[in-house]
């Protein structure tokens, strides 16, 4: 009997035509994401406490948002993220505060409910936060972006020392801008942290040994901990005018390499492979839907679309008869930037640069 070995048998073609994208997926872990932040009230009472994360938050699902217990100085618990897998938290603090950040958002992001829940309770330093049991739940590594808030923008806002005891990372805190209360009066100040490098031990330590003071703040909101992709700030759509520059920018945690790609109307821009993205002088065509789809090892992840439109200027005629609704363009009286006498193709406007 003819025996077949199959070191000589050949592979079918398709097999050997596999796209590098499979080949990618195919070895890609399930990623994990999840958002921890901290329970707070108004002067230690209970009865103006914040609130858990009921919505999607800085681009992770309510579901993998875990508040821990409400505490003026201390707690622990126990996170459970949705994708299974437990890992520990702990944390000690000079004292816990609420923001009062719950109102419609801020200027480019209403519509984002979990963000400003999440804004809303705080510790305030000197604190200490340790997770636990973080190698399993993330094996190959993981990133982590801090939140923070503040009440005041003039003040500076305290970096925070991020350390798995392998890589130590000092992160200065970024501006997101200012949430409304929802009473028509300004709110809290939102910030946000880079993403850490790539941290791979057990276990993770973040503080702030400083106090919190009318001089410096040190105000902690939560933590974002992941090794796929999260699009943590997304871009804010925009109206613009012909021949100004479009400008979309994101904030991006995962562990890299990452790989970005914009797109406008699902199709993607060639040559837009960063975080940002830019256009200079931008025309009608330039109207689209744009959003930011961003892959690593560990998956893929597309940002919320940000609306672009673009303002083509009308064409205006002279029409010193405008009591003819643009119907006799004589040319006569007086020429000037102020009477409405200038047709716009559906009525009779001043002139405007």
């Amino acid at each position: 009997m003819k025996r077949s070995s199959l070191f000589t048998r050949k592979l079918k073609p398709s097999l050997l035509a596999m796209p590098a994208a499979a080949l990618m997926l195919g070895a890609a872990h399930a990623g994990t994401s999840v958002g921890i932040n901290f329970s707070a009230s108004y002067y230690g009472g209970g009865t103006y406490a914040s609130t858990a994360v009921l919505d999607t938050a800085f681009g992770i699902g309510a579901l993998d948002w875990f508040s821990t217990p409400l505490d003026a100085t201390n707690s622990v618990m126990t996170v459970t993220p949705s994708n299974g897998g437990s890992f520990g938290v702990a944390w000690t603090a000079n004292y816990t505060s609420i923001s009062w950040a719950n109102g419609s958002g801020m200027p480019g992001y209403v519509g984002y409910p979990g963000d400003t829940n999440v804004y809303q309770g705080n510790i305030a330093g000197p604190y200490t936060v340790s997770l636990s049991g973080l190698a399993a739940q993330f094996p190959h590594g993981y990133a982590v972006q801090a939140l923070s808030a503040a009440n005041n923008p003039a003040v500076p806002q305290l970096p925070i020392t991020i350390t798995d005891g392998v890589s130590t990372n000092t992160a200065l805190f970024t501006s997101r801008g200012q949430f409304d209360y929802g009473w028509g009066i300004a709110g809290i100040y939102g910030y946000y942290s880079p993403t850490t490098t790539l941290l791979t031990n057990d276990t993770l330590t973040s503080s702030q040994t400083n106090q919190d003071t009318t001089v410096n703040q040190s105000w902690l909101s939560g933590f974002i901990i992941t090794d796929k992709p999260v699009v943590s700030m997304p871009p804010a759509g925009a109206s613009l005018a012909t021949g100004n520059t479009l400008s979309l920018a994101t904030s991006v945690v995962g562990v890299g390499p990452l790989h970005y790609q914009w797109r406008t109307n699902g199709v993607p821009i060639p040559g837009a492979n960063s975080a940002a993205y830019t256009k200079a002088n931008v025309s009608a065509a330039d109207a689209a839907n744009y959003d930011l789809v961003v892959t690593n090892s560990s998956g893929s992840v597309t940002s919320v679309v940000a609306v672009v439109s673009v303002a083509v200027p009308a064409t205006l005629t002279w029409d010193a008869n405008p009591g003819n609704g643009g119907t006799l363009l004589d040319g006569s009286g007086n020429w000037d930037s102020t009477t409405t006498n200038w047709w716009n193709g559906a009525s009779d406007v001043a002139w405007s640069a």
